[in-house]
């Protein structure tokens, strides 16, 4: 066991062992980790040992003992690699996280300026990342081939010095053994190591093929699972950069579809707004016409301008005996009569007489006679209305019985 002594045989004195945890291998020296393997020698009464291991046998022992030192160190050395690698992988990831939290933060807190600034900040940190993650890569490569280059020069040293070692060792062995044993011992020893040889040969093999195989396994399904896990991670990314594609197209596109809808309501409220405005304009100028108009017109009169009837009675016949009608002319407007000036033997009359004042939709009573002696004879009666194409056109011309034309005027 390691800190416990042990000893070599040369002839009859016990050689001390140093601890194997204390002392590394000396080329030309015993090896402290052989020394548990071979054991204690002990004598018999005839001073021979009673149990000796050849030469071959303790480098082999060394040998294997060296590898599994080295191997151990080997795999000391790639678990540190293993987990600084996995630390820097958790930094990466812990950095990437939290500049995402930040983009999507500021995609939220800021306007379209602020999101271009971290979309700008993002690809920076992107391509830092990428910088970063390459230099590791290469890094851990490096590191990667330098332990294996340490691992099999160590393997190599290991396997030269314990080879030294044991052939010294199995040389004073065998001197031992060859001047104490008899040339049967010889014999039977040499049967012995020849078989015993040749199991530990076939177990090296056995031995060897079974790790290579292992190794090979290993190696595969390590690579498998890199595989694996990169396209997880590359599948992971193109999902997450689609969405955030598909998003900022939705964004975008419920922008421009907001604005447009602004923009066309902006137009059809201005529209209406300006229809109904030119509309209420164009209804006060109406208003403000017929305002002006009705105060224009308020203060109009009406004018008898002339009169023409016709030249003899329905049935024929003079109005009067041998002469024209004596025309009596009565216009009646509201309460008040107005009557044209009396004219004997005249069937056409020209007045330009003022009667009075004069308004939309005042009513006249328009009643013409004939005077005679006896009775008087209607020439025509009617009644109208005047319109405001009356007040615009400023005349009348109407025609009633045997009235062919009255001319009325309408003036200030």
């Amino acid at each position: 066991m390691p800190g416990s002594p042990a000893a070599l045989t040369s002839g009859h004195t016990l050689i001390p062992v140093p601890d194997v945890a204390m002392v590394p291998p000396v080329v030309g020296e015993p090896n402290s980790a052989v020394a548990p393997s071979i054991g204690k020698v002990q004598q018999n009464n005839n001073g021979t040992s009673a149990d000796k291991l050849s030469g071959e046998q303790a480098a082999q022992i060394a040998t294997s003992e060296a590898k599994m030192a080295a191997e151990k160190k080997a795999a000391e050395e790639a678990k540190m690699v293993a987990e600084k690698k996995a630390a820097e992988e958790a930094k990466m990831a812990a950095e990437k996280k939290a500049a995402e939290e930040a983009k999507m933060a500021a995609e939220k807190k800021a306007a379209e300026e602020a999101k271009m600034a971290a979309e700008k900040k993002a690809a920076e940190e992107a391509k830092m990342a990428a910088e970063k993650k390459a230099a590791e890569e290469a890094k851990m490569a490096a590191e990667k081939k330098a332990a294996e280059e340490v691992k099999m020069t160590a393997e190599k040293k290991a396997a030269e010095e314990a080879k030294m070692a044991a052939e010294k060792k199995a040389a004073e062995v065998a001197k031992m053994a060859a001047e104490k044993k008899a040339a049967e011992e010889a014999k039977m020893a040499a049967e012995k190591k020849a078989a015993e040889e040749a199991k530990m040969a076939a177990e090296k093999k056995a031995a060897e093929q079974a790790k290579m195989v292992a190794e090979k396994k290993a190696a595969e399904e390590a690579k498998m699972a890199a595989e694996k896990k990169a396209a997880e991670e590359a599948k992971m990314a193109a999902e997450k950069k689609a969405a955030e594609e598909a998003k900022m197209a939705a964004e975008k596109k419920a922008a421009e579809e907001a604005k447009m809808a602004a923009e066309k309501k902006a137009a059809e409220e201005a529209k209406i707004a300006a229809e109904k405005k030119a509309e209420a304009e164009r209804i006060a100028a109406v208003e403000l016409a017929k305002k002006k108009r009705a105060e224009a017109q308020s203060k109009f009169n009406l004018y008898i301008h002339s009169i023409k009837v016709a030249d003899s009675i329905p049935q024929g016949g003079d109005w009067d005996s041998g002469s024209d009608a004596d025309i009596r002319l009565a216009l009646k407007i509201g309460k008040t009569t107005f009557r044209g000036k009396n004219t004997n033997d005249l069937n056409t009359v020209t007045y330009d007489q003022k009667t009075g004042p004069i308004s939309v939709n005042d009513k006249i009573e328009i009643d013409v006679l004939d005077a005679d002696v006896y009775y008087n004879d209607s020439v025509g009666k009617t009644t109208y209305t005047i319109t405001d194409q009356d007040m615009e056109a400023g005349a009348i011309d109407l025609k009633f019985g045997s009235v062919e034309s009255l001319q009325l005027e309408l003036k200030p």
